[in-house]
């Protein structure tokens, strides 16, 4: 791996480490804020990973690590999106799936498609059919990863499925008002989550949309189980065996290029360590906040900026800044038109 990119991940890691703080009594294990800081931290890595990909071309073992940094980041993000969402629904029940369709799926897809839109009139006019353009644009082209406008909008496609499948079981699941009904769904959407991975590696086919979404059942297990969990993270006869068995794990992991192994070792660290420690500050929580727009724009600046990948001294800080940028705009852009929308919406009530 070039020097440069050395220098980089290690600025980034000794950051991370200066985020750790003491979790305080009265602060729940993995709340919104929490949740939202760690995606801050991940960020970064996905940035580094893409510049990284760029960067370390000319060495193989180099682009694979960077490659597997991505893929374990991405796993981490289905696994919090999976508790997320079972969170949500044991806190408001069936109002919450209403809340994840419109709220979460419907403005997933649409700021993908518009930012398809962008990329198009910025790098790509006239150079497709109206049907090939028409796939790239509206993400439909699901089993090409490169056939899409942005390359990364496969993870939005991903998402938006799963978030589709677990409102649908969990409506139904709320019909019959059994008392097992949210375990029973859990475990169908958790089984749904690895199923569609264990068929993708069968197949041969859509391994890149179901790499890490398995970590989304986990995800939804663990919310499910909180508690039980959690009380077993506080015991030391349990978490220490399993932080060494981890370690060792994602370490070993990443030399033999097991990305799956790392992402389950990562994950259980960040569980265990949530009961202990929080990472949440201003910036890791800005970071978090403009999390969707720094991982759709990356590619975007990937685009503005591959003049310079040949000095990761200029390209990474560059492109990092870009996206970052682009991510604020997103972020701001949509946060004041669903004000907009909210207030016309409540403004319409009152006069009916």
């Amino acid at each position: 791996m070039p020097f440069g990119m050395i220098i980089f991940f290690a600025l980034a890691l000794i950051g991370v480490a200066f985020c750790f703080r003491k979790k305080k009594d009265d602060e729940s294990v993995l709340d919104k804020k929490a949740t939202q800081a760690i995606k801050g931290i991940l960020c970064i890595f996905i940035m580094l990973h893409n510049v990284g990909l760029d960067c370390t071309a000319n060495n193989k073992a180099a682009e694979l690590i960077c490659d597997h940094a991505g893929g374990v980041c991405l796993a981490i993000f289905f696994f919090l999106s999976g508790y997320g969402v079972l969170q949500a629904y044991k806190k408001n029940g069936v109002k919450s799936l209403k809340r994840l369709l419109l709220k979460n799926a419907l403005k997933l897809y649409i700021i993908a498609v518009i930012i398809n839109v962008i990329e198009y009139f910025a790098f790509f006019q006239g150079a497709f059919e109206t049907k090939d353009l028409l796939l790239r644009i509206f993400n439909l082209d699901i089993f090409n990863n490169f056939a899409r406008m942005n390359r990364h909008g496969w993870f939005i496609a991903t998402i938006i499925g799963m978030y589709i499948i677990f409102a649908l079981v969990f409506y139904l699941s709320s019909l019959f008002k059994k008392k097992n009904s949210t375990l029973v769904a859990t475990i169908i959407v958790a089984s749904i989550a690895i199923g569609l991975r264990v068929l993708a590696k069968i197949m041969d086919n859509g391994g890149m949309y179901t790499n890490g979404l398995p970590l989304f059942g986990v995800g939804l297990l663990y919310s499910y189980f909180y508690e039980f969990v959690n009380k077993l993270c506080l015991k030391k006869a349990i978490y220490i065996p399993t932080i060494c068995v981890c370690v060792i794990g994602f370490a070993i992991s990443f030399i033999f290029f097991w990305g799956t192994v790392a992402s389950y070792a990562l994950a259980i660290l960040i569980v265990i360590g949530a009961n202990y420690f929080r990472v949440d500050n201003k910036i890791t929580l800005y970071l978090g906040n403009i999390s969707l727009g720094v991982y759709l724009f990356t590619d975007t600046s990937m685009r503005l900026t591959e003049n310079f990948m040949d000095n990761p001294y200029v390209y990474a800080p560059l492109n990092i800044m870009i996206t970052i940028t682009l991510g604020t705009i997103l972020f701001v852009t949509v946060f004041y038109t669903e004000k907009m929308i909210a207030y016309c919406v409540s403004k319409r009530q009152v006069k009916n």
